[in-house]
């Protein structure tokens, strides 16, 4: 499992967007160090009374779907 592992860094902005909003944001991105299409999410964590407590991102390689779409 570990060479499947892809560090994101993510941008002042992208954190800055979840923390306004709250709001699960999905994006999808070419990774040109290791060759890989990412679908990556953000999603917030909020505590048992709303408040935003941190957030979990998540980053899937999707080069083979993309693959398949853009040759069909």
């Amino acid at each position: 499992m570990g060479d499947n592992l892809i560090a994101l860094k993510l941008t002042y902005n992208e954190l800055e967007q979840m923390l306004n909003d709250g709001q699960k944001h999905l994006a999808e991105t070419y990774n040109k160090k290791f060759g890989t299409n990412l679908l990556v999410t953000r999603s917030p964590i909020n505590d048992d009374v709303g408040r935003l407590f941190g957030g979990v991102h998540a980053a899937y390689d999707i080069t083979t779907r993309t693959e398949t779409e853009e040759a069909s």
